[in-house]
């Protein structure tokens, strides 16, 4: 616009009215965009700050989560019962979750960005991309025709930039021939971030309109606001090939001594009994019992276990308005935590690392 206008002007400046329209519509949009460039590059810089600060916030808690995961479990465990305590099994489960995790994802920094500037640039709408359009000025391009080409790319890693071009074109021989670039009319570039040698599509600039894309690039304005794609963790490669997202096991067991039994409920194990001796020895010692001992005779049974286990699944609540399959990511919130069953070989596992019968764990639930 802002090539356009003064052009535009100039062309129409001894037409009565339409000149004048045209030097007061010159005058505002100038006005407007020496007050808006500044606000925008403030605004992209801003959220570019954000963009960092938040991915810094990821890496500090996926960094965290294999030691802050046990201390939570076991911190629930504790707030809700503190009689149960994580069994030996449990502790090889949870250190088993903390291996899967770090299988789970994979770090994408540094040349190895191309992850999230895929997921960018599939997220772009249509016109940010491409802004294309012919316009022939004769039925059949007798005269010529206007191609403006124009689109706004991610380059490389680190900066952002658009280009926007208008030109001429008409045939190589007047009426026959093919359409070639003849007069640059209007064109305008602006880049925010590291400058880069790098070349984006820019709606086919370089191949539609050659020439006014050069004279874009000698009049490209530039900022540096924006931090470039901040690097992240993301699903790896191995799971978008096959989901299969850790599995979080609890396992808990219960002291025999911290049951609450019969004899705990009805307050025997706090009553004495007397237990006597062989009457054959009239020289045995009484010996005090606990009645709820007496009554229901002593033995050693081994600690209740209870185990649960989670994961998570991606659903999308509502489907793709294009029908496409969305793919899992961690940029998107469609996760959901959800129960899950362990399998026979896990329990097998647990019940040979706590001492459980193994053909208890086998039998099918």
């Amino acid at each position: 616009m802002d090539d356009m206008l003064p052009k535009a002007y100039a062309i129409t400046s001894a037409v009565p009215y339409l000149g004048t329209a045209m030097f007061y519509l010159q005058r505002g949009w100038s006005l407007i965009d020496q007050a808006l460039q500044p606000a925008l590059v403030m605004a992209e810089s801003g959220m570019s700050v954000v963009d960092h600060d938040l991915a810094l916030a990821q890496r500090t808690v996926h960094a965290a989560y294999p030691a802050a995961l046990e201390s939570v479990i076991r911190q629930v465990v504790e707030r809700n019962d503190t009689r149960y305590e994580v069994s030996t099994g449990g502790q090889w489960m949870l250190m088993r979750t903390a291996l899967e995790w770090s299988n789970f994802t994979a770090f994408y920094g540094g040349s190895w960005r191309w992850r999230q500037r895929d997921v960018v640039q599939r997220s772009m709408d249509g016109f940010s991309h491409e802004r294309n359009w012919s316009l022939n000025l004769l039925p059949g391009g007798l005269v010529g025709r206007l191609e403006k080409r124009a689109g706004t790319d991610l380059v490389d890693f680190d900066t952002w930039r658009a280009i926007e071009t208008l030109a001429l074109h008409q045939r190589r021989y007047l009426i026959f021939g093919r359409m070639r670039e003849v007069t640059p009319i209007g064109w305008a570039g602006i880049e925010n971030g590291n400058r880069s040698f790098a070349r984006g599509v820019h709606g086919g600039v370089y191949r539609t309109n050659p020439r006014t894309a050069r004279l874009a690039e000698q009049s490209m304005r530039s900022a540096a606001g924006y931090l470039g794609l901040p690097s992240m963790w993301d699903l790896s490669a191995i799971q978008r090939a096959v989901f299969s997202p850790p599995v979080i096991a609890v396992r808990v067991s219960l002291p025999e001594s911290a049951r609450r039994g019969a004899a705990g409920w009805f307050g025997f194990n706090s009553l004495t009994g007397l237990s006597y001796a062989d009457p054959q020895d009239a020289d045995s010692p009484v010996i005090e019992k606990p009645l709820g001992e007496k009554l229901l005779g002593s033995r050693t049974a081994s600690p209740m276990m209870v185990e649960a286990a989670a994961t998570t699944s991606f659903v999308r609540p509502v489907p793709r308005v294009d029908g496409a399959q969305e793919a899992p990511s961690l940029y998107n919130p469609y996760w959901r935590p959800r129960l899950t069953r362990l399998s026979v070989v896990d329990r097998l596992q647990l019940a040979a690392l706590d001492g459980d019968p193994l053909w208890l764990a086998g039998v099918p639930r």
